[in-house]
């Protein structure tokens, strides 16, 4: 009876104090919110994870005041409550650096799309936060797999046989770390930007998304063009837009040589 008193006691604690925190921050938010425009946008954005994460570092902190080593549940649920703090800390950290980069590209996009070096600019950012993303979640899965005393083990001989299985992990994801590299390599060349008009496999259309892996192609009748990113740096392509967005073409018309060109000029403006 004692030990669930204790529990109850130092949950009670530490989940109002994680509340007053939150009512803390929310007020903060709501002071300054009303001379910077983009903090209550940022608090609205983060707020679910920002509360989950407090809330379990609350009920995690409970655990340390009353310690009860010798009892498996009671090691089971702190080491639960540790694993949901490291992930939701690595979710909450996403969001942040979404939001962020978001609202960057956002400034962007609001200027000229025609400027090819604006396009450059949020086609690397969009790349960047995908690459942020990817890295923050091995990060978070990684540290949350090493709270567990037998895989620090493995991970020490994995250390020690680095050599090999990097070796045999490079073979066998050739291809996924191929195409992973060259949309890295696509975003900071400036070969594609989001919006080039290109040709590609024979196919007319326009840079819509690029991602690590492929790149999107929206081809002129509303169809979806899926290749993958390797094939942009390793094979030809046409580009429309490298220079300037105007895309020119040419139009040949079979004409008696007694048509007045004059009046043909001024029915096609």
């Amino acid at each position: 009876m004692d030990i669930w008193f204790a529990v109850g006691s130092s949950a009670l604690v530490t989940v109002s104090i994680a509340i007053g925190v939150l009512f803390g921050i929310w007020l903060f938010v709501k002071i300054a919110g009303r001379k910077i425009e983009w903090l209550t946008l940022a608090y609205e954005d983060i707020r679910p994870r920002l509360r989950f994460f407090v809330l379990t570092f609350a009920l995690l902190m409970s655990t340390f005041v009353v310690n009860r080593p010798d009892d498996i549940w009671w090691v089971a649920v702190s080491q639960g409550l540790l694993i949901l703090l490291i992930l939701s800390g690595g979710f909450l950290i996403q969001e942040v650096v979404n939001y962020s980069v978001s609202r960057v590209i956002e400034r962007f996009e609001k200027g000229d799309q025609a400027d090819a070096e604006v396009r450059r600019i949020a086609t690397q950012l969009r790349l960047l936060r995908r690459l942020a993303n990817v890295i923050i979640a091995i990060l978070a899965i990684g540290l949350a797999l090493f709270t567990f005393p037998a895989v620090q083990g493995v991970g020490a001989g994995l250390l020690a046989s680095a050599g090999v299985l990097s070796v045999i992990g490079g073979l066998a994801a050739q291809s996924v770390l191929g195409n992973l590299f060259a949309g890295i390599q696509l975003a900071f060349s400036n070969a594609i930007r989001v919006g080039d008009v290109v040709v590609v496999e024979g196919e007319w259309g326009t840079i819509g998304e690029i991602t690590l892996s492929y790149v999107v192609v929206y081809i002129w009748d509303e169809r979806r063009l899926i290749v993958p990113s390797t094939h942009f740096t390793s094979k030809s392509f046409e580009t429309w837009t490298r220079k300037n967005s105007k895309v020119l073409g040419t139009v040949y018309m079979d004409v008696d040589w007694r048509v007045p060109l004059d009046k043909v000029r001024a029915e096609f403006e």
